[in-house]
């Protein structure tokens, strides 16, 4: 004998509602980038709410200039030497350090020593010219005319 499974009507399917849209976080500032057309002048401002933005836009209409608007936090960068973009708590470099994974045979922990150099590459190295320095004599100093002393008078070559 067989059983019979009675089945569950099919439920209608359950669409979410859209996403309705939200106003900007209250951190959020409006930004406003100012290009004047023709000094290439550049001036970026910010405002705590559209209202403030929309009035300043009224006023830049029909004055030659353009301008973009963003919404949202400025973000930082850290000084250097080792710049970081701040996002929040993020700390995202700014920089890449190759890895190097080359074994070091001699064992060292210090910096290796400067290898040897072509003649060509060491010449123009500060190092290369004061190689240079020790081993050419340098000019003769002679002494500057000052204003307070009279120039030497003039010789008239009329042979």
């Amino acid at each position: 004998m067989s059983e019979t499974v009675e089945t569950p009507p099919q439920a209608e399917p359950v669409v979410p509602p859209a996403p309705v849209p939200q106003p900007p976080a209250p951190s959020q500032k409006y930004w406003l980038v100012i290009v004047h057309e023709t000094e290439g002048s550049i001036l970026i401002e910010d405002y705590e709410s559209r209202s403030d933005l929309v009035l300043r836009l009224r006023r830049l209409v029909g004055k030659g200039y353009r301008v973009f608007v963003f919404r949202g936090d400025r973000l930082a960068i850290t000084r250097p030497p080792f710049r970081h973009l701040v996002d929040g708590d993020d700390r995202i470099p700014l920089f890449e350090i190759a890895p190097n994974f080359d074994n070091d045979d001699t064992g060292s922990l210090d910096e290796p020593n400067e290898p040897e150099q072509d003649q060509v590459y060491r010449a123009i190295t500060r190092k290369g010219l004061d190689e240079i320095a020790k081993t050419v004599a340098p000019p003769p100093l002679q002494p500057l005319p000052s204003f307070e002393q009279p120039a030497p008078p003039a010789v008239d070559d009329d042979d």
